[in-house]
């Protein structure tokens, strides 16, 4: 089939979306591997025993498959006998599928020396140094191998094993949606299982993560700008596993497998050519986009700002109504203001008015006070006069008191005389009547 017919096939775009779900998984399931691996050597005596590959070699060369089991042939009493105690404990069949044939070749420590003991015994196996050389189903297979994966559910392992296996070996590139479904299903369930384990966050963080883009390529439209760098990837990764294939192949000697994967390989090629003219007209359609877009934008502004132009002549139209109003009733406050101003100069020139009274009334009042001072001294004056005029009649009435006493007594001699002469008894009277005159007088005054 033409490459370029190839790659317009819909299951084309599943086949893609597989791939790069694989691609996240086995990034992921690499590093949750390592850890779990590197916990485990936290719980046993003497970790740094192990951290040099060396004493795992030496494990694996003192192990001998004997009378269906396996054994531990040296006489030295030594720490890698209770690891060797451990891995065929934690070792899920026990048989001769445990890898000690793996660890006899290169030095390998730490946590990946020790995983190497559950992975399938192969030479492939034999000569791998790192989690990042290792095979995707290598690492699955290895999970099943192993009791402390014992949380994740083997049938999910053998599902993505199986789309591995499908999406790799596809000469065409193409999975169904009911197979794209089944893949990124049992995907997202292992790392559902992996997420239940005792981890680190980090590693947490980073299955998290995985589970989202996952599942987000099963439900998601991948963007068409990207699908050329996307298909690139999904091509790029599995050109490393079939070039992978390729070496283990050709150490086996199997040229059947080896002229099938040389044929994948080219037809790799081919959609990659294809992947490349694609992602210039991509290019252009995305260039005659981004033009529509602009125009559409253009447009979308024009609009707004006929919008806005409405928007602000209704605004000036208010404005003016405003300002009339403002205007009038400026002219109204002016109006108001004139006469206040007048009112305020008829209050000033009352207010003048009246500070004149008022002072005309104040040059009478310091008149009348000038007068009722000098009315009060006159009354002082008048009130000494007075008093004297007191002191003078009550010397007048003592001497009234003192008359009217000789006046008694005179009587008394008057009536003496009286009876002693009638004839002078006119004179007396006469006399009498004169001196009560005098008295009188002498009160008076």
């Amino acid at each position: 089939m033409n490459p370029e017919d190839r790659i317009n096939n819909p299951q084309y775009l599943n086949w893609i979306k597989g791939t790069l779900a694989l691609m996240h998984l086995c990034d992921v399931v690499r590093n949750y591997t390592y850890h779990i691996f590197d916990k485990f050597l936290d719980t046993i005596s003497n970790r740094r025993h192990y951290n040099n590959g060396s004493n795992y070699k030496f494990l694996a060369d003192n192990t001998k498959w004997d009378s269906s089991k396996w054994r531990y042939t040296t006489i030295y009493q030594c720490v890698c006998q209770s690891l060797f105690r451990e891995i065929l404990r934690l070792h899920f069949f026990g048989d001769k599928r445990i890898g000690f044939t793996n660890c006899k070749d290169k030095y390998v420590g730490g946590p990946w020396g020790l995983a190497k003991f559950f992975m399938p015994v192969s030479k492939y196996c034999a000569d791998i140094e790192t989690p990042g050389e290792t095979e995707p189903t290598i690492v699955l297979k290895m999970i099943q191998n192993c009791r402390l994966f014992d949380n994740i559910a083997h049938a999910n392992i053998d599902i993505i094993i199986e789309s591995r296996n499908a999406m790799m070996h596809s000469p065409l590139n193409n999975v169904n949606d009911a197979d794209l479904k089944k893949y990124i299903d049992a995907m997202v369930d292992f790392l559902r299982d992996a997420l239940k384990s005792q981890i680190k966050d980090n590693i947490r963080q980073q299955l998290n993560k995985a589970q989202e883009e996952i599942r987000q390529l099963r439900y998601a439209d991948m963007r068409v700008d990207l699908l050329p760098e996307n298909a690139e990837r999904a091509i790029n990764f599995k050109k490393r596993l079939v070039i992978g294939s390729i070496k283990r192949e050709y150490e086996e000697a199997d040229v059947a497998k080896l002229g099938e994967y040389l044929d994948i390989l080219d037809e790799l090629g081919g959609d990659l050519l294809a992947w490349n003219k694609k992602s210039w007209e991509i290019g252009k359609l995305k260039e005659i986009g981004n033009y529509r877009e602009m125009l559409d934008k253009a447009l979308a502004e024009k609009d707004e700002a006929i919008k806005s132009l409405n928007e602000t002549r209704e605004e000036l139209d208010n404005v003016k109504i405003e300002f009339n109003d403002t205007k009038n009733k400026l002219h109204e406050a002016e109006t108001k203001i004139i006469t206040i101003q007048r009112e305020l100069k008829d209050t000033q020139e009352r207010l003048d008015a009246i500070t004149e009274e008022n002072k005309d009334k104040q040059d009478e009042l310091n008149t009348t006070k000038n007068q009722l001072d000098s009315a009060t001294k006159e009354n002082e004056r008048l009130q000494d006069e007075l008093n004297d005029t007191i002191e003078k009649l009550d010397a007048a009435t003592e001497e009234n008191v003192r008359q009217r006493n000789q006046l008694k007594t005179t009587h008394e001699r008057l009536d003496v005389a009286i009876k002693e002469s009638n004839e002078v008894y006119h004179v007396c009277k006469i006399f009498a009547i004169i001196s009560l005159f005098v008295a009188l007088i002498l009160v008076y005054f």
